[in-house]
C-alpha cells in the first residue's frame, strides 16, 4: 500500500505534498505524486475536449514531467522525503486522471490541496476535491491552505450515530496513535427526529429531551465500544446543525484536522455528497480527512 498525492503546482498543493511526504515517512510506505497535464503551466489557455488532444501531447507530457520533478525537489526537502517517492503524469482531466489511479487500487488514502489555480472552483459543486471524495472508496485528505501541517496534536471526530460511525472513529483513533494526538469526539443533536424527519416547532420540550436522550445513549455506546484505551480523548455533545457545530468546534478546540464520514453510494448516487460534508468542506476550517462509509443517511 502507498499514499497518492496530487498536485497542480499551486501553493495549496505544495502544502498537501509536504503533508503526504510526512505521512508516508510516518507509516513507512511509498509516496506517488501525480500531476495531470490539464493544469500544466505551459498548457494553452484553451483546452481541447481531452488533454491528449493537445497539439504535440508528447511535448506537454515531457515538459510536465520535468516541471513535476522540479516541483517535488523544491517542495520536499531531502531529509523529509520517504524512502520511496515516485512521480507520474497523466494526459487527462484532473478528476479523471486521479480516478483512474484510484480504480487501480493499492493506496491507503489520497492527499489533495484545498484549492488549486482556479480558486473560484473551490466554491462550486464539482471542484476536483469534491469529485474525488464522491467517487473514492478510500479516505481522502484535503489539506487546508492554513494551519498546522503536522504532527497534528488535536483531532476532531464528529459522529452522526449511524453504524458507520464506528468506522470513522477507528480511522480517527489510528491517526491519533500515529500523531500522538488528542481526540475530541463530538455529536451534534440536529433539529430533526432520530429517523431524520424534521421536528415541528411545537414539539413538546419533553419529547425533544427524550430524543436527545436517545441520541446521547447511542453516542456513548459507540464511544464505549471503540478501542481508545491508550489515547487521550474527550466527548462533547452539542445542540446545533452538524456543519455549524463542526466549524465552531474546530475553533473552540483548536483542532488541527477533522475526521468525518462521507456516505458511499454506487451508480448515479455516488455523485451525491452529504450536505454536512459538503458544507464543512467548502468552509475548510482546517484540514479534513473524509472516510467513505457504506451506510447512507439523510443529512439536512
Amino acid at each position: 500500500m502507498s499514499i497518492l498525492a496530487t498536485t497542480d503546482f499551486s501553493a495549496p498543493s505544495a502544502r498537501a505534498l509536504r503533508t503526504a511526504a510526512r505521512l508516508a515517512r510516518t507509516r513507512d510506505v511509498p509516496l506517488l505524486v501525480l500531476h495531470c497535464v490539464e493544469a500544466a503551466a505551459d498548457a494553452p489557455t484553451w483546452y481541447p475536449e481531452h488533454p491528449s488532444e493537445l497539439p504535440n501531447p508528447e511535448k506537454y507530457g515531457r515538459n510536465a514531467m520535468e516541471e513535476l520533478d522540479a516541483f517535488v525537489e523544491d517542495v520536499i526537502p531531502e531529509d523529509e522525503r520517504p524512502d520511496v517517492l515516485e512521480t507520474e503524469i497523466e494526459l487527462e482531466h484532473a478528476a479523471e486522471g486521479i480516478g483512474h489511479h484510484l480504480d487501480e487500487g493499492g493506496f491507503e488514502f489520497v492527499v489533495m490541496g484545498a484549492t488549486g489555480r482556479n480558486r473560484i472552483a473551490s466554491a462550486l459543486l464539482g471542484s476536483t476535491p469534491e469529485e474525488i471524495i464522491r467517487r473514492s472508496e478510500i479516505p481522502v485528505l484535503v489539506v487546508a491552505e492554513e494551519g498546522e501541517l503536522g504532527p497534528w496534536r488535536r483531532i476532531l471526530v464528529p459522529l452522526d450515530l449511524s453504524e458507520s460511525s464506528r468506522t470513522v472513529l477507528d480511522h480517527a483513533s489510528q491517526l491519533a496513535r500515529e500523531e500522538q494526538a488528542e481526540l475530541d469526539i463530538m455529536h451534534a443533536f440536529p433539529p430533526t427526529g432520530v429517523d431524520g424527519s424534521s421536528l415541528p416547532a411545537a414539539t413538546p420540550r419533553e419529547a425533544r429531551e427524550s430524543l436527545q436522550d436517545i441520541h446521547a445513549k447511542r453516542f456513548h455506546r459507540i464511544v464505549r465500544d471503540a478501542n481508545l484505551d491508550d489515547l487521550d480523548w474527550a466527548t462533547h455533545e452539542v445542540s446545533n446543525r452538524p456543519n455549524d457545530a463542526i466549524v465552531e468546534a474546530v475553533e473552540e478546540f483548536e483542532a488541527d484536522i477533522v475526521v468525518m464520514g462521507t456516505h458511499g453510494r454506487r451508480g448515479f448516487q455516488k455523485w451525491l455528497l452529504g450536505s454536512t460534508a459538503t458544507k464543512v468542506l467548502r468552509q475548510m476550517p482546517c484540514s479534513i480527512l473524509t472516510v467513505p462509509v457504506s451506510e447512507p443517511v439523510d443529512e439536512e
